[in-house]
């Protein structure tokens, strides 16, 4: 799958990377600003999106892939179940805890047989 990571914490970005989504053709961003520049409308597969960013918040990439029409599935990536919850309500998919992130795989892999059946 291709996927739009969006993380700011580079260590973490780098473990998740590597341990969840290794396989996958992953194209990444550091920061609100980073992410508009690299996003581009329906070449993605998933986007996996955390909340806190150096220039603003997850919420304002959400907003950018939907106004931009786009009906990529989100998967909101926070260690905060707030923050999750606030990127749901602005049209995220799924949730994914950082302190659970093993759940990503089994997100990923919904996300992926949902492509092969439509």
């Amino acid at each position: 799958m291709r996927i739009f990571y969006v993380e700011d914490m580079v260590s973490w970005r780098d473990r998740v990377v590597e341990t969840y989504l290794a396989g996958h053709h992953v194209v990444v961003a550091g920061s609100v600003a980073e992410a508009r520049e690299r996003y581009r409308p329906n070449e993605f597969d998933a986007v996996l999106l955390d909340f806190e960013l150096p220039d603003g918040t997850g919420a304002d990439v959400a907003r950018f892939i939907r106004s931009a029409g786009d009906g990529v599935p989100i998967i909101a990536n926070s260690s905060s179940g707030g923050r999750n919850q606030f990127l749901l309500s602005l049209g995220a998919n799924y949730a994914v805890s950082k302190s659970s992130d093993t759940q990503l795989e089994g997100v990923l892999l919904e996300i992926e047989l949902g492509r092969r059946r439509g």
